[in-house]
């Protein structure tokens, strides 16, 4: 599913804000990894986001910095799973939550609790977790993968 190249790498990873029980030594350990990595000259650098359960695409928050960049991130994950006929099954979910006590109606799209995002250059390269229709790999298991490779590593073209 990958494969090895030398080029410059920027990784951005994502985490959910809210204390999740059994995930939180994950997230200790991602950000850990990646650390190790850059000091290691294995990426050439890498960035810390932290998001929420769920993002409202038409709320309040959209007209913010911080909530744009989310929408823009999702927004770009998802070009990037089209044109390589990726899949986020399980993650990156839209659903309509409703409540008639408020009398309100709308779409938010869940998060995952990790996610890491490979770029080259400006250009999303690989995003997971993510289903190729052979497997499925979690933000977890690719970091685990380098253990194995000189240089960062992405889904080829």
């Amino acid at each position: 599913m990958t494969t090895n190249t030398d080029e410059a790498k920027h990784v951005k990873l994502f985490l959910r804000a809210d204390a999740e029980v059994g995930v939180e030594r994950t997230k200790e350990a991602a950000v850990e990894k990646l650390t190790e990595l850059d000091a290691a000259g294995r990426i050439d650098d890498y960035d810390v986001h932290v998001w929420g359960r769920e993002l409202r695409a038409d709320g309040p928050l959209t007209d913010t910095g911080h909530g744009a960049e989310l929408l823009g991130y999702v927004e770009a994950f998802r070009e990037w799973a089209r044109e390589h006929d990726v899949s986020f099954d399980s993650t990156f979910k839209e659903r309509t939550i409703e409540s008639s006590f408020a009398d309100e109606q709308y779409e938010v799209v869940s998060l995952p609790t990790i996610c890491i995002a490979i770029y080259e250059g400006e250009q999303v390269a690989s995003v997971y977790p993510c289903h190729t229709g052979e497997q499925d790999c979690s933000a977890v298991e690719y970091l685990e993968t380098f253990e194995s490779k000189r240089r960062i590593s992405t889904p080829p073209a």
